[in-house]
């Protein structure tokens, strides 16, 4: 399974989810394939990973939601369904191509980045082919509110990036990183669920409904993140600690933190924001995170933005069983990677 999940497997194995992520995948072996050498090389690299598939799975398991109960061992869904998964996915891996050109990074989840092993350039160009690639999906849809929608997405995703550029750690607030994660991170999630559900022909009344759910999932997704940068008791996160630190990146455990601290300490963490801190620094800002509980914070936030979007699958009663996805939520708050 992409994305694992311990305690809540059987419920998830219900949805036959494999089957449904093997349709997806179908559609990339499909549309990948080019004559281009080095593009070649690239989407192999890149896919053959995998990944998560985090994006697919919260538009699967929203499909699920809505089948009927005579038809809930249905083989398959529309056809729309997986298409929409396939393209908020590679929307999804194009960004962080760009991502990580931006953000100089030379390692994700244990791995070399494609700027790292083929130069920015490849990096940029395959970004924006697989973008282009994505938007000729979304016309094969023959449905202009999804395109409206993934539009919608990929603005708001630029402008988190943008914003997030033009951050200044000493004037950022709390609201102010909800905003940036909220558009670069939540927005596209948001739009997997509601477009999970569109694909099933729901009532159009409903979408705001799901969005506002994938919307608080992306919230606690980015905060979990955060909370793994500086975690040094997970070994697992495939990510290395203090990366963000490092890359500038103001996070919530990060803010919190300095709302917390003292006129010196706020001088201290200024200073060591400022360059690329050594090793020993790094060590220093886990421990005053340790001292504040910035990360027992940071995860209260997280569940806060669970239990919400909980709270809002309550509301649609019988009308849709996301059991499934509940178990997502569950998982969200223990992931280790």
């Amino acid at each position: 399974m992409f994305f694992r999940l311990k305690t809540e497997a059987s419920i998830l194995a219900s949805t036959n989810i494999e089957q449904h992520l093997e349709a997806v995948e179908q559609i990339f072996q499909k549309i990948l394939p080019t004559d281009i050498p080095l593009l070649k090389k690239v989407q192999d690299y890149i896919f053959t990973q995998k990944g998560k598939r985090f994006r697919p799975i919260l538009v699967l398991l929203t499909a699920h939601a809505f089948q009927k109960k005579m038809d809930k061992h249905q083989v398959r869904f529309p056809q729309n369904t997986y298409s929409i998964a396939a393209i908020l996915e590679i929307i999804h891996t194009a960004s962080l191509l760009h991502d990580d050109v931006v953000d100089q990074a030379e390692i994700r989840r244990k791995t070399p980045t494609v700027n790292a092993l083929f130069g920015n350039e490849a990096s940029i160009l395959v970004g924006d082919y697989l973008l282009s690639l994505s938007l000729t999906l979304l016309t094969h849809l023959e449905d202009l509110e999804m395109v409206k929608i993934v539009l919608f997405a990929l603005q708001e995703m630029s402008k988190g990036e943008i914003t997030q550029m033009e951050t200044d750690f000493e004037k950022t607030k709390m609201e102010d990183y909800y905003q940036i994660v909220r558009r670069k991170t939540a927005c596209l999630m948001a739009v997997a669920v509601q477009l999970g559900g569109r694909s099933m022909q729901i009532a159009s009344d409903l979408e705001p409904k799901l969005y506002s759910i994938g919307e608080a999932i992306g919230m606690a997704f980015q905060i979990g993140d955060d909370v793994l940068d500086y975690d040094l008791k997970n070994e697992q996160s495939g990510k290395k600690h203090g990366t963000d630190f490092r890359e500038r990146k103001i996070t919530l455990p990060l803010l919190h933190l300095y709302e917390q601290a003292s006129v010196k300490r706020k001088q201290e963490l200024r200073f060591l924001f400022q360059k690329p801190p050594e090793e020993h620094e790094l060590k220093k800002v886990y421990e005053w995170m340790q001292e504040a509980n910035s990360l027992p914070f940071a995860l209260q936030k997280a569940e806060f933005f669970l239990q919400k979007a909980k709270a809002e699958m309550l509301n649609f009663g019988p009308a849709a069983d996301f059991g499934a996805l509940v178990s997502v939520c569950a998982f969200l708050l223990d992931r280790k990677n």
